[in-house]
């Protein structure tokens, strides 16, 4: 089950992982459940505080949103590596779990809304969800390594979702899955 909510948060595109790594400027998990030494926690700090300043920067500049969010993976990119750089192997699994977790109760929420929206039967949840789990294994793998899917991931994701939707759904779910789509895409204009 942990899996299929993986992939379907991914699928309808729901960015919170991604907003939480630019909003919050390398809280990207839970530093105090890595057991970091002193000289680790500074390093960390010191890394995130720089971050936290660029991204203010990217945030205050005259750039539009698509140029925004292009200086946000960047700078997010980088950020990673540099705090990767800090943690050891067992701490870089350890976080790459935690990156997973964090999405799974973060994609709990969000399939429980869609699940609501659309009025999924449990017949529907079982189908919808066989269908999604083919899709786990390397977004699962990309988490780990804590490489956070692209928009266009996203978007790739959302458009196979949306493929499967009409065979899924009866034609009333179909017509509010067209609305939840079409506010997706004002949302992310």
């Amino acid at each position: 089950m942990k899996n299929i909510i993986i992939t379907l948060m991914l699928a309808i595109g729901i960015t919170s992982v991604v907003m939480a790594t630019q909003g919050q400027h390398g809280q990207i998990v839970d530093w105090d459940q890595l057991n970091l030494t002193d000289n680790q926690e500074e390093l960390v700090q010191t890394i995130r505080d720089d971050y936290r300043d660029q991204f203010q920067l990217v945030r205050k500049s005259p750039f539009n949103k698509a140029e925004k969010s292009q200086q946000y993976s960047v700078l997010r990119e980088t950020l990673v590596v540099k705090l990767q750089t800090v943690l050891t192997e067992e701490q870089n699994l350890k976080a790459g779990n935690l990156l997973i977790e964090k999405m799974e109760k973060r994609m709990a929420k969000k399939l429980d809304r869609l699940t609501k929206k659309l009025s999924l039967t449990a017949e529907q949840n079982i189908n919808l969800q066989q269908a999604l789990v083919k899709k786990l294994t390397p977004i699962k793998n990309q988490l780990m390594q804590w490489d956070i899917p692209s928009a266009s991931d996203r978007q790739q994701l959302f458009d196979q979702l949306d493929q499967m939707m009409p065979a899924l759904l009866s034609r009333d779910q179909l017509a509010r899955w067209q609305i939840i789509k079409q506010n997706r895409i004002q949302s992310l204009a």
